[in-house]
């Protein structure tokens, strides 16, 4: 049976690793011209753009499935995926633009909007149009489960009664729209001077035909015509941090939903307000959970606005009694940071962790039942030293809460230093073991012996690829239980020291290195497919060309 592995991207300046199982490749192809931007497409394929001309390749054979040079693709920011629909939005270029060199985007006159076209990513063909826009678009959210997806536009009319934000419900399969509804008046609004979409607010609740739209307070939209049934506005201010605020949570004829240290618990038929529970004075309230008749509401976090990551204190974990509303146990012991919450309701337990341990507390009563303290170690002894070369060896050394270190003095080498002050962000049951995952740090955890297995170091990841870890889009584990870490750590010691790049596959069993893949170049580009173990690299050549090479993890 082949053991699970953790796959970790090192830099350093010399290497020497035996024994290694190295990667294999796919496929390998030469651009003469390096893409400006690229990413993975919903089905597994890859997805370029270069001269403003967009393209997919094959993700098992790199072969070109198809090229479009009729829509603008100068930036990532141009495409927007429709979810798991397969299905991508792009602004049509208008015909006198079209296989030109050197395009340029036309100021849209007063009273003309923007129109988008729906592309298969599979096929390329383009397939319906988006162009009944007749305002400002905010942005479109896909609802899943209803194969729709929710367009919001500020619309300004002479009517003042009549302009406001808008929401329209787009059939995904043929673009038709459903239905349009005034969503909220002229002086709403969605977005705050920090964020220009809807990427921070919570997510859209669908549970029996009838959508909860959790952006100004809570509007409850029947599915079938749009209609608003109820809606109660109590949204303070706009979130900033992606995914600081619980989707809203329908368990029997309560939907609950939260506000700045508030939970709120509405009757789901009327919006009527059942109870109001303060949990905290301030902060934010991320994540609901059910345990039985219990509510759990976690609080505070590490959240990314995608400029920067910030823990938003406080950091607890209250049950509040579903009927009544009553918080029955508030438990504001964690200290600087919280993940989010394992609840198992055979054990009556919840596990989750902080800066400085990984805790379990009853449900019924909130009573600590453990408080092991955090392995986030320095972990060396993997890599020897070349003569000329830098050294990671030898032992290691805990880190602390606050970021100093133990024994230990850095990575060793020339007094060469690496603090790390880390905080966890993620635990994940896997089996009977806890995977905890912080910034530059992965450990796991047996509750039953409460026994930390390994816990392994890793440098951090820029600050993209972390807001992408943080808001979700990054996936814990993948099919075959694997988690990526895309990171760079620079340890040169010198101007003319290089350093170097590797894919290190660590066994989540022993926290041992397995495989390896060394990565060529100063500044490569990298793509990991999550769910089917590829990674992409590529490297920059001469005269603004690029190699694309694909392998198997």
């Amino acid at each position: 049976m082949k053991r699970s592995t953790y796959l970790v991207l090192i830099g350093f300046m010399s290497v020497g690793v035996s024994n290694l199982q190295a990667a294999t490749e796919i496929w390998q192809k030469d651009f003469s011209q390096a893409p400006t931007w690229q990413q993975l497409t919903t089905d597994g394929n890859l997805l370029l753009s270069a001269n403003s001309v967009l393209s997919v390749y094959q993700a098992v054979s790199g072969k070109e499935l198809w090229q479009r040079d009729d829509v603008w693709a100068s930036s990532a920011s141009d495409v927007r995926f429709l979810g798991q629909s397969g299905l991508l939005l792009a602004e049509p270029m208008p015909a006198d633009q079209v296989g030109k060199k050197k395009k340029r985007r036309k100021q849209r006159k007063r009273g003309e909007f923007q129109s988008f076209v729906a592309i298969d990513v599979l096929s390329g063909e383009r397939l319906w149009n988006l162009d009944f826009l007749r305002g400002e678009l905010i942005d479109i959210r896909v609802v899943e489960q209803a194969n729709v997806a929710f367009v919001f536009q500020t619309v300004k009319t002479k009517d003042r009664d009549a302009s406001g934000i808008y929401l329209t419900a787009v059939n995904l399969s043929d673009g038709s729209v459903r239905w349009e509804s005034q969503y909220a008046d002229r002086r709403a609004r969605l977005t705050s001077s920090q964020t220009s979409d809807l990427k921070a607010h919570a997510d859209i609740t669908l549970h029996e035909g009838v959508a909860y739209v959790p952006f100004l307070g809570l509007h409850a939209i029947d599915m079938k015509t749009g209609k608003v049934l109820w809606q109660v506005s109590f949204r303070k201010k706009m979130p900033e941090y992606i995914a600081s605020y619980a989707a809203p949570l329908v368990v029997g004829s309560n939907v609950y939903a939260t506000d700045t240290g508030v939970v709120y618990a509405f009757d789901k038929s009327s919006g009527k307000q059942r109870w109001r529970a303060k949990v905290r004075r301030a902060g934010v309230i991320p994540e609901l959970q059910m345990a039985g008749s219990l509510l759990l509401a976690r609080y505070g976090g590490t959240f990314s606005n995608r400029r920067r990551i910030q823990g938003l204190s406080s950091y607890g974990v209250a049950g509040i009694d579903t009927t009544s509303g009553e918080i029955l146990w508030n438990f504001d012991d964690a200290q600087n940071g919280i993940t989010n919450l394992i609840v198992q309701h055979d054990l009556d337990r919840i596990m989750f962790a902080d800066a400085v341990a990984v805790m379990g507390l009853s449900i019924s009563e909130g009573e600590l039942l453990f408080a092991a303290p955090l392995a986030f170690y320095r972990q060396y002894g993997i890599f020897k030293a070349k003569k000329s070369g830098f050294a990671i060896s030898g032992g290691y050394s805990k880190t602390d809460s606050s970021g100093t270190s133990g024994r230990g003095g850095g990575l060793g080498g020339g007094g060469c230093s690496f603090d790390i002050g880390d905080v966890p962000i993620d635990i994940r049951l896997k089996g009977d073991e806890v995977v905890i995952r912080g910034q530059s740090h992965i450990m796991t955890f047996d509750p039953r012996v409460m026994l930390v297995q390994w816990s392994a170091i890793f440098s951090e990841t820029t600050p993209s690829d972390r807001t992408m870890l943080l808001s979700g889009e990054l996936p814990v584990f993948s099919a075959r239980d694997l988690s990526y870490y895309l990171t760079e750590m620079s340890v040169g010691r010198g101007r003319n020291n290089r350093d170097q790049l590797m894919v290190l596959g660590i066994d989540k069993q022993d926290g041992k290195v397995k495989s390896r893949l060394d990565i060529p170049g100063r500044k490569p580009r990298l793509i990991v497919d999550h769910s089917r173990d590829r990674l992409y690299l590529m490297l920059d050549g001469k005269k603004k060309s690029m190699q694309l090479t694909a392998y198997a993890m």
